[in-house]
């Protein structure tokens, strides 16, 4: 999997995506994020630089810009499975660690010059993931992470979830999106247009046209569980292919 950009045209219709050619390696580039400076975050599985080597599913990286080659950045990384899920302000962020210092879940990170300390884990209640995989996002409203995981709920493999703040680092329980967006197969890699209501993601369920696609459905009142049928999200070119939303 790599990691491509695409700019939308109206909210269901997109160019087709370009490469980002510079960071793309053979590896697995995957989840996204861009930081407050600019700089683009984002997890790649099973490079030989990662701290548990090759076999490690996912450290995190980054690049200064799309044209410079990414580098790791110890500080977020375990030897499990690391998700930057994104930067509530320039000076914080969260990280998904699989089997994190503290355990499984959302980690909290704060910026100290060049280097990023550990503060404490977000307490979501419930919070349990059972599959080898994870992709998430902070909203830009840093109190909202979308994320995709199997857990308490879920109507197959990995489904879609939302947590929200209450108060500093408690969250709510993670809360299944719903059988009309979640299915039987792969739901992952969230994005939620927030200005037009309309949520984006990945999967490989009955409607997709051949391997994963991107779907779209929008979003019916203020309940994070109320949806419109999921419709495919069309990506020039990118038809039968393997589609992985990086926003």
């Amino acid at each position: 999997m790599s990691l491509a950009f695409f700019s939308m045209q109206t909210p269901l219709f997109a160019q087709a995506p370009a490469p980002a050619t510079a960071v793309n390696t053979i590896y697995d580039e995957q989840n996204p994020v861009q930081a407050p400076d600019g700089q683009l975050y984002f997890t790649i599985g099973y490079h030989p630089s990662n701290k548990g080597g090759a076999t490690d599913p996912g450290d995190v990286y980054r690049s200064r810009n799309l044209e410079q080659a990414a580098e790791p950045v110890s500080d977020l990384s375990t030897q499990s499975l690391d998700v930057l899920v994104g930067f509530p302000d320039a000076q914080t962020a969260y990280v998904y660690h699989a089997r994190g210092p503290l355990g499984q879940g959302v980690h909290r990170y704060l910026k100290s010059g060049s280097n990023w300390n550990l503060v404490g884990m977000l307490k979501m209640g419930n919070f349990r993931n059972n599959s080898n995989h994870f992709s998430g996002r902070l909203l830009a409203d840093g109190k909202t992470i979308l994320m995709a995981m199997n857990s308490f709920g879920s109507f197959g493999n990995d489904d879609l979830y939302v947590s929200t703040q209450m108060e500093g680092d408690n969250w709510t329980s993670p809360v299944n999106l719903g059988p009309v967006v979640n299915t039987f197969a792969e739901e992952q890699s969230p994005f939620y247009d927030e200005k037009n209501g309309i949520l984006y993601f990945s999967s490989n369920q009955a409607d997709s046209r051949g391997g994963k696609e991107v779907f779209y459905a929008v979003r019916q009142g203020e309940d994070w569980t109320s949806w419109s049928r999921p419709k495919p999200f069309e990506i020039p070119g990118a038809l039968g292919a393997k589609q992985v939303l990086c926003s």
